[in-house]
C-alpha cells in the first residue's frame, strides 16, 4: 500500500509538472511563430531575425510535445512488458535509418545550388536535425538492455528539458557570480592590480566600444595567470560537477525501488539527451542558418558527451541505491565529471588559440596548436563513444547472468515496474 501511494504521488507530480511545462512551451512557441510570421512586417524584421524567431518557436514546439507526452503517460495505463520489448528492438533500426537520412541531408545542404532551396525550411528543421543524432546515441546506448516504461522515458525528457535545465543554469550563474565577486574583492586589495583597473575607463555609451579597446582588455586579462586559472577551474571542474550531478538527479525519486544499474544508465541517457537538446538548440539558433550544417555536426558531438556522461552518472546513482554498495560505485560519476571537464578545457584552449590571432596575440599559441586541440577533441569524442559502447556491452553481459533473490518475486523484474 505504501508503494502504491508513493507511485500515485509520482504520477501526480509528473502530470502537474509536465502540464505546466507544456503550457509554458506551447505559449512561447505560439508567440515566436507569430512574431516571425504574422507580425514580422510590422516589426520590420530582417530575414535573419525571422529565422531566429522561427527556430526558437520550432524548438519550443518539440519540447511541448515532450511535455504533453509525459503528462499523458503519467495517467496512461502501462503497456505489457512484452510489447515494450518488441518496440525497443525496432527503435534502434528506425533511429539508424533516420541518422542515414540526416547525414544525406547535411551532405546535400553543402551544395551551393541547393542551399537556396533548403534555407527557408532550416528554422523549422532545427529541432529535428538536432534530435536525430541524439536519439541515435540513446538507442545505441540502450540496445538489447531490456524495455523501459514509456512513463519513465517521458518523465526524464520532460523534467530534464525544463525544470532540470533551469535549476542547473541558476546554480551555474550563482557560482559564476560568486567567483567573479570574490575575484573583484581580491583584486581590490592589491595596489598594483587596482591601479591597473583604474587605468581603464568604459565609455558611458557602449556603442562607442571599439575593437582596440576590447583587444586591450583581452590582452591584459589573458596574460593574468589568476584569470586563466579561474577560467579553467570553472570550465574544467566546477561547472561539469554541477551539470553531471544534477542532470539525472530526479532518479533519486526512485530510491525506494532500488532500480537496476541498467535502468539507471538508460534513464541517465534520456536525462542527458534532453539537456543536450536544449543546449544545442540555443547554440545552433545563435549561430544562424549560415553555418547550419557545421553547427549541427558540432552539437551532435557535444550531444554524445552529455548523453554518455549522464548515463554514467545514472548508473552510479542506481549503484548507490543497491542494498549492497561496492567501493567502485562512485567511479562512473568521477569518470563523467573528468571527461566533461577535459572536453571543456580542450575546447577553451582551442578558442583561446583562435582568439589570440584575432586580438593580435599571435605569441599566445602557435598555429600548430589549433591542429593539436582539434585532434584532442576528436580523440575525446572517440573515447566517449567507446565508453558508451563498453557500458552497453557490460550491462548486456550483466543482464544475461542469472540472478536470485530469496525475498523477491521470481515473476517480477525491475524493468516491468512503473
Amino acid at each position: 500500500m505504501v508503494e502504491n501511494n508513493k507511485n500515485d504521488w509520482l504520477k501526480i507530480t509528473q502530470f502537474i509538472l509536465s502540464l505546466f511545462a507544456f503550457l509554458f512551451t506551447i505559449i512561447t512557441a505560439a508567440g515566436f511563430f507569430a512574431g516571425g510570421s504574422i507580425f514580422s512586417a510590422f516589426l520590420d524584421l530582417t530575414d535573419q531575425d525571422i529565422a531566429f524567431l522561427l527556430s526558437i518557436a520550432s524548438v519550443c514546439l518539440l519540447l511541448s510535445l515532450f511535455h504533453i507526452n509525459s503528462a499523458i503517460q503519467a495517467l496512461k495505463k502501462p503497456s505489457a512488458p512484452h510489447s515494450r520489448e518488441i518496440r525497443a528492438s525496432r527503435s534502434f533500426l528506425f533511429a539508424s535509418i533516420a541518422l542515414l537520412i540526416w547525414g544525406l541531408f547535411l551532405l546535400i545542404d553543402q551544395f551551393t545550388i541547393l542551399q537556396r532551396f533548403f534555407t527557408p525550411f532550416l528554422p523549422y528543421l532545427t529541432p529535428l536535425m538536432i534530435w536525430i543524432p541524439i536519439g541515435w546515441f540513446i538507442e545505441f546506448g540502450r540496445r538489447k538492455l531490456g524495455p523501459l516504461s514509456a512513463r519513465k522515458r517521458s518523465a526524464a525528457l520532460s523534467i530534464s528539458s525544463s525544470y532540470g535545465m533551469a535549476l542547473i543554469l541558476l546554480l551555474e550563474m550563482i557560482v559564476i557570480a560568486l567567483v567573479v565577486a570574490g575575484v573583484l574583492l581580491y583584486l581590490s586589495t592589491q595596489p598594483q592590480i587596482r591601479q591597473w583597473m583604474d587605468s581603464f575607463s568604459i565609455p558611458q555609451n557602449l556603442s562607442q566600444l571599439d575593437m582596440p579597446l576590447i583587444e586591450r582588455y583581452a590582452r591584459t586579462l589573458l596574460r593574468n595567470p589568476l584569470f586563466l586559472a579561474l577560467i579553467f577551474l570553472l570550465i574544467g571542474l566546477v561547472l561539469p560537477f554541477i551539470e553531471e550531478t544534477l542532470k539525472p538527479i530526479v532518479i533519486w525519486t526512485l530510491h525506494k525501488r532500488s532500480i537496476s544499474p541498467a535502468e539507471g544508465f538508460i534513464l541517465g541517457l534520456y536525462f542527458g539527451a534532453a539537456f543536450a537538446l536544449v543546449e544545442s538548440g540555443g547554440m545552433v539558433i545563435q549561430l544562424g542558418v549560415e553555418t547550419f550544417a557545421s553547427s549541427i555536426l558540432l552539437r551532435a558531438a557535444t550531444g554524445l558527451l552529455h548523453i554518455t556522461c549522464s548515463g554514467l552518472v545514472g548508473y552510479a546513482y542506481a549503484g548507490f541505491m543497491q542494498p549492497v554498495r561496492k567501493k567502485s560505485t562512485a567511479i562512473p560519476l568521477l569518470i563523467a565529471i573528468a571527461l566533461h571537464g577535459t572536453w571543456n578545457s580542450v575546447a577553451v584552449l582551442s578558442s583561446l588559440g583562435s582568439l589570440s590571432t584575432e586580438i593580435g596575440m599571435n605569441g599566445l599559441f602557435s598555429p600548430i596548436w589549433d591542429h593539436v586541440f582539434s585532434a584532442l577533441l576528436v580523440l575525446l569524442w572517440l573515447t566517449t563513444f567507446l565508453i558508451l559502447w563498453k557500458m552497453n556491452r557490460k550491462l548486456q553481459k550483466n543482464s544475461s547472468l542469472p540472478t536470485h533473490n530469496e525475498n523477491s518475486d521470481p515473476g517480477v523484474h525491475t524493468f516491468e515496474l512503473e
